[in-house]
C-alpha cells in the first residue's frame, strides 16, 4: 500500500506540471482566485511560524513517523486544494468533483466497514484499527501455518 503522503505529494507535482504546461500553451498565466486563498495563506504563515520557534525544528517541518503533522503536509495540502481548484472552471465541474471525492470516500467507508466485520468474525481485538488489520491477519495466517 502507498503511503497517503507520497501519494498527495505525487499529486501537487503531476498538478504543478499540468499547469506549466497549460502557461507554456498558452503563453501566458491563469490564476484563478478563491475565497479561501488568504485564510491558507494565513494557515501556512502560522504554521511556518510555528516550526520556525519549535524546540525540535525537524520534528515540526516533517512530523513524526507515521504522523502526518508536519509543516511540509501542511503545505501539501494547500498546494493540493489551490492547484487542484486552478483547473476547476464551473459550478458544474466542482459538483462532479465533489460526487466523485464522496463516492470515492463511501467506497473506502465500506472497505473500512468490512475490514471491521472480518476482523470479529476472525477473533482480531476490538483495540485493532485498520491500519493494523492487515498485518494482524497476515501474522494470524502465517502463525495458523
Amino acid at each position: 500500500m502507498l503511503p497517503k503522503m507520497l501519494v498527495a505529494r505525487a499529486l501537487v507535482l503531476l498538478l504543478a506540471l499540468l499547469m506549466a504546461v497549460r502557461t507554456l500553451r498558452t503563453r501566458s498565466i491563469e490564476i484563478r482566485r478563491t475565497p479561501l486563498d488568504l485564510p491558507l495563506a494565513a494557515l501556512i504563515l502560522s504554521a511556518g511560524l510555528s516550526a520556525a520557534l519549535a524546540e525540535n525544528r525537524a520534528l515540526s517541518i516533517f512530523g513524526a513517523y507515521g504522523r502526518d503533522e508536519g509543516l511540509l503536509t501542511v503545505v501539501t495540502y494547500v498546494a493540493l486544494f489551490w492547484l487542484g481548484a486552478q483547473f476547476i472552471h464551473n459550478a458544474g465541474e466542482a459538483r462532479r468533483l465533489l460526487r466523485w471525492l464522496l463516492a470515492g470516500g463511501y467506497i473506502v467507508a465500506m472497505l473500512g466497514i468490512a475490514q471491521t466485520l472480518l476482523g470479529s468474525a476472525l477473533g482480531v481485538p476490538r483495540q485493532e484499527t485498520a491500519f493494523t488489520f492487515a498485518g494482524t491477519v497476515r501474522a494470524k495466517v502465517k502463525a495458523v501455518s
